[in-house]
């Protein structure tokens, strides 16, 4: 079949004749942007393309209902029983681990006949016990660049005898398909297998991903509908102990940017946001992708990493339309920033790169991190760093920083961090399938949901958290102009 990269399909919502489904776990919080499902989509992509190559791409549908409403698990039902489904893919985070496991659970109680259920997401590819081996519901898990194997799975459910698809070979499937890149796939039952192929697949087709008919409205980009995009995979920075980016072997950037043009072709008028963990300051970005974003004529965004950012970057960014640059700053203590890897972020730099950002007229975005824990848990945020975070924000605020918007979160404790290596270094492995609740920090972005050690050692420290609660509502409503930020997501969570 053909691996060429095209103009980018687009999936529709899911209805009653919907064979291959889509599903994008919702997040259990009270998130502040809506989205793509992009991870899935990529996932997903060369399915979709097969397909559609023979006019069967009316087959794949999507649902990505953003929260765990009672709307939409009728939805999900509904769509079960019309019996049509014969695969349902379902995209996840490990906040949304439970979301998941209740989706599986919805379709094979409402299915009038066997369906093949995968499952993954960001987390798979760095936790330890695989979710099909996990959750009963699951018939598959893959892991790592595993879209190859996404499609012969699929297909092959597709093309099975109805009832089939739990007693189809998938391992021996998959052994004999001559599949790309590295990845791996597990079962129910404890079977598990690994490939890594010669042949890689290309950074330019793994971002060229199909779409969905469902615009996203970011708040930097008043009026406008906003595109999120991707130009790498990876992170080139890769130090911070929250951030699974940095196992995955540094960043992939492509030097092509051709699969750009036809999503702007067929976008007039959206802004773009670069979802990349940091927008790449290649060659090949500074004289093929600056110059093709400037000719496009609409604001953009991207995000940066402040001690890699040079006055001459940030000077291009700007002549090429970048408005919105959004950059974590995470504490103004020194020693919870170092904590946390970002040692080279210290508070002369952010104030000086900031400024710079700012006098070149762009918008920042800036993320806050509470709750901040050491390798072994301690908690090492206190009440006066959280009021010297408070006051150094203030402080850029009414110094004239162009501030769009504030990010608050909690410290979170994702698999496949060196923060969760170092916490299970004892032989105590976490368990990310039971999610400990953190009321306290409901009212911040990822604070009612994630592995998060700090509310569990708190040990009745009331004043810390109201501090971090107040913290989090007074620095959202800083200036007439700053809102909480809404940050497209990203492909790993």
């Amino acid at each position: 079949m053909s691996r060429s990269v095209s103009v980018p399909l687009v999936v529709a919502r899911a209805s009653a004749s919907t064979r291959v489904l889509l599903v994008h776990a919702p997040y259990p919080g009270k998130l502040k942007f809506d989205a793509q499902p992009s991870s899935l989509l990529t996932a997903a992509g060369p399915l979709v393309r097969s397909l559609a190559a023979e006019g069967r791409l009316e087959e794949v549908g999507y649902l990505d209902p953003g929260a765990p409403t009672p709307e939409f698990y009728a939805e999900l039902e509904h769509l079960a029983a019309a019996g049509s489904l014969r695969v349902v893919c379902v995209s996840t985070s490990t906040a949304a681990i439970e979301e998941a496991a209740r989706i599986a659970g919805v379709v094979r109680e409402a299915s009038p006949h066997e369906v093949l259920i995968v499952g993954g997401g960001p987390h798979e590819d760095d936790i330890e016990e695989p979710l099909a081996e996990r959750l009963s519901e699951f018939d598959l898990s893959v892991a790592g660049d595993a879209e190859d194997a996404l499609e012969v799975v699929c297909r092959a459910a597709l093309g099975a005898r109805r009832g089939a698809s739990r007693t189809l070979d998938f391992v021996g499937l998959l052994s004999r398909a001559p599949l790309r890149g590295s990845g791996s796939m597990a079962r129910a039952g404890n079977q598990r297998w690994a490939w890594n192929a010669a042949e890689k697949t290309s950074v330019e087709e793994v971002l060229t991903r199909p779409w969905v008919v469902k615009p996203v409205h970011f708040s930097v980009f008043p009026g406008r509908t906003t595109l999120p995009l991707m130009v790498s995979r990876g992170c080139s920075y890769g130090q911070c102990t929250f951030c699974a980016e940095g196992s995955s072997g540094g960043q992939r950037t492509t030097d092509a940017f051709t699969h750009l043009v036809p999503i702007l072709d067929a976008n007039p008028g959206s802004a773009l946001y670069f979802q990349d963990s940091i927008f790449p300051s290649t060659r090949a970005v500074r004289e093929q992708l600056l110059p093709l974003l400037r000719s496009s004529g609409r604001p953009w965004g991207c995000q940066v990493y402040l001690p890699t950012l040079s006055r001459s970057f940030t000077e291009l960014l700007a002549e090429h339309g970048c408005s919105y640059i959004y950059t974590g700053l995470e504490s103004s203590s020194e020693v919870l920033r170092s904590a946390v890897g970002k040692r080279g972020l210290s508070a002369s730099v952010a104030s000086e790169r900031l400024r710079w950002i700012s006098d070149h007229g762009m918008g920042l975005g800036l993320s806050l991190m509470f709750g901040v824990i050491d390798p072994t848990g301690a908690l090492l945020e206190t009440e006066e760093s959280v009021v010297e975070t408070v006051r150094f924000v203030e402080g850029l605020v009414s110094s004239g920083l162009e501030v769009t918007g504030i990010y608050p979160n909690v410290l979170t404790v994702l698999p496949g961090t060196r923060l969760a290596r170092a916490l299970a270094i004892d032989g105590a492995q976490l368990d990310f399938y039971r999610v400990p609740r953190t009321a306290e920090f409901e009212d911040m972005e990822d604070g009612a949901v994630g592995y998060n050690f700090v509310t569990l050692g708190l040990d009745g420290k009331e004043a810390l958290r109201a501090r971090v609660a107040e913290a989090s509502k007074h620095l959202s409503s800083l200036g007439s102009q700053t809102t909480a930020a809404q940050v497209p997501s990203g492909t790993r969570e």
